[in-house]
C-alpha cells in the first residue's frame, strides 16, 4: 500500500466490452450497467476519483485485477505535477547499435538499442487564445438628454477572445526508470536532412518517416501511438496538461504490465 493519502486509482478500458465483465465490475464500483459501461469505455487508461483512502484505492483495485481488468493505484500528484526540462533532439544520427540525439544548443545524448523502454507518438494540443477588438458606436444616454433628445453616440472598442486548438506531433522516448521522456522530437523542430532520398515536401510525411527509423532503431522497445486519435479537447481549459497525463498513464500503464510479468 502507498503510504500517501493522495492516492488515485487507475483503470484500463478491456478490449470488448462483454456483459459478463460488465456485470461482474459494476457492484465493485458502486454503479448500474449504463454508468459501468461509460466508465470503462475508450482506449485509454483513466482515472476513477471518489476513494477517500489508499486502502479503499487498493481494495477496489484488487477487486477488479480479480475480474480481469488492469487496474492500480498511484499518487495523484506524481500523476499531475509539471513536466520537467526535456531534451529536445533536432538532429539524429543512426548508427548500426545506437542513435545519437542533438539539440539546438549543440548538446547531445546517445542511446543503444536497448536503452529505451517506451515509444509514444502523439499529437499534443495547445490552446490558443487571440483577441479581436472592433470599435462600434453605443448611443450615449447622458448626452442624448443634455442634447434635448438628439441622439450622440460614443465610439467604444470591443475585445472578444477567441480560443482555438492547435495540435503539434511529439515522438517521446522513455526509459524504465522514468515517467519523463529522456527524449522529444517535435515535428517542427527536426532536421529532416538526414532523410536524404527519403526527404518529402510535407514536415508530417518526413515526421512519419522519422518514427518508422525511430521504431526500427529501438526494436525491443513498446511503441504506442493511440495519443494520435485521441478527439480533439475543444472545450477543454487545459489540453496541454491533459496530454502530460495520458502520457504519464501510459508509462504506468505500460510498466505496470513489465513489473507484472517479472513477477510471474
Amino acid at each position: 500500500m502507498l503510504a500517501h493519502e493522495n492516492i488515485c486509482l487507475v483503470i484500463v478500458p478491456p478490449e470488448k466490452m462483454e456483459a459478463n465483465l460488465v456485470n461482474e465490475i459494476a457492484p465493485i464500483f458502486q454503479k448500474d450497467v449504463y454508468q459501468t459501461r461509460q466508465m470503462l469505455s475508450g482506449k485509454m487508461p483513466k482515472i476513477v476519483p471518489g476513494y477517500r483512502s489508499p486502502a479503499e484505492a487498493e481494495t477496489v483495485a484488487n477487486s477488479l485485477k480479480a475480474t480481469g481488468l488492469l487496474a492500480f493505484t498511484c499518487e495523484d500528484t506524481f500523476l499531475r505535477r509539471p513536466p520537467s526540462p526535456v531534451f529536445s533532439a533536432a538532429k539524429l544520427s543512426f548508427n548500426e547499435k545506437e542513435v545519437t540525439f542533438q539539440e539546438q544548443s549543440g548538446a547531445t545524448r546517445t542511446l543503444a538499442a536497448g536503452e529505451v523502454f517506451l515509444i509514444l507518438k502523439g499529437n499534443k494540443p495547445k490552446l490558443i487564445e487571440t483577441e479581436n477588438s472592433k470599435t462600434v458606436r453605443k448611443l450615449s444616454i447622458g448626452k442624448t438628454i443634455l442634447t434635448g433628445g438628439l441622439p450622440i453616440f460614443n465610439k467604444v472598442k470591443q475585445t472578444t477572445t477567441v480560443k482555438s486548438i492547435e495540435s503539434l506531433l511529439l515522438l517521446r522516448l522513455y526509459n524504465h526508470a522514468s515517467a519523463d521522456p529522456i527524449i522529444e522530437l517535435s515535428q517542427h523542430n527536426i532536421d529532416y536532412k538526414y532523410l536524404g532520398p527519403k526527404l518529402n515536401y510535407s514536415s508530417l510525411v518526413n515526421f512519419n518517416t522519422v518514427a518508422s527509423d525511430i521504431k526500427n532503431a529501438f526494436p525491443g522497445a513498446i511503441y504506442d501511438d493511440r495519443l494520435m486519435q485521441l478527439p480533439r479537447q475543444e472545450e477543454s481549459s487545459a489540453p496541454e496538461t491533459e496530454f502530460e497525463l495520458n502520457c504519464r498513464l501510459l508509462f504506468i500503464y505500460y510498466k505496470t504490465i513489465k513489473e507484472n510479468q517479472t513477477e510471474q
